[in-house]
């Protein structure tokens, strides 16, 4: 971030984002307006997650734009109005102000600050389906109401981590299934991982 007359963008690689719809300059005009400083910016983006991967990648770009940008316009916002911003631009913008772990509820921008894991390290494998156009519109029209749950295991994960137990056994994820229904791809890879005696792992 680097002080200037308007506000301007720039991505590395030049094709790993867009510009003109980035979330970044979408919270930087959201800041402005609600700031009313009037001042722009320069901001370098070097894209390292992959764009539409479901790893937010995008939204914590806009987070750290957020908190990047009050730094240099020297802004005292407090966190709430900044989340208040973030939850403008995403369900789980607020979360990227903080990080570390924590219970989202309503759309994603209630926070319940939680324990961190016990477990030190995950290993995330990449593939090319987040390239698909609608990806997370396809994936919700391929879920069935028993796929739903009643929050049980959430609440299981949530006491585990109060009390210092393991939660990676625990971890779940209901697009799993619906994945494995759009895409070939995935059950070769559940083999392979199984084969490399991965004990637990989803998608």
């Amino acid at each position: 971030f680097e002080p200037a007359q308007e506000l301007v963008l720039r991505v590395d690689p030049i094709d790993a984002a867009p510009t003109e719809d980035n979330l970044v300059l979408k919270a930087a005009m959201l800041l402005r307006a609600r700031s009313g400083c009037g001042a722009g910016a320069s901001i370098h983006l070097q894209k390292r997650i992959p764009t539409g991967a479901g790893l937010g990648g995008g939204s914590s770009d806009a987070a750290i734009a957020l908190l990047g940008l009050c730094r240099l316009w020297e802004l005292e916002l407090e966190l709430d109005e900044l989340t208040d911003i973030a939850s403008q631009i995403g369900s789980d913008v607020p979360f990227f102000l903080s990080g570390g772990t924590a219970l989202a509820s309503g759309r994603g921008d209630h926070l319940a600050v939680l324990p961190l894991p016990v477990e030190s390290h995950a290993v995330i494998v990449d593939s090319d389906n987040h390239k698909l156009e609608n990806k997370t519109r396809q994936m919700y029209g391929q879920l069935t109401p028993s796929e739903y749950s009643d929050g049980g295991t959430t609440a299981d994960v949530v006491h585990r981590l109060h009390t210092g137990a393991r939660i990676s056994d625990q971890f779940t994820n209901v697009f799993e299934t619906a994945a494995m229904r759009m895409h070939d791809a995935y059950d070769a890879m559940h083999l392979r991982l199984a084969e490399v005696g991965l004990d637990h792992f989803g998608l």
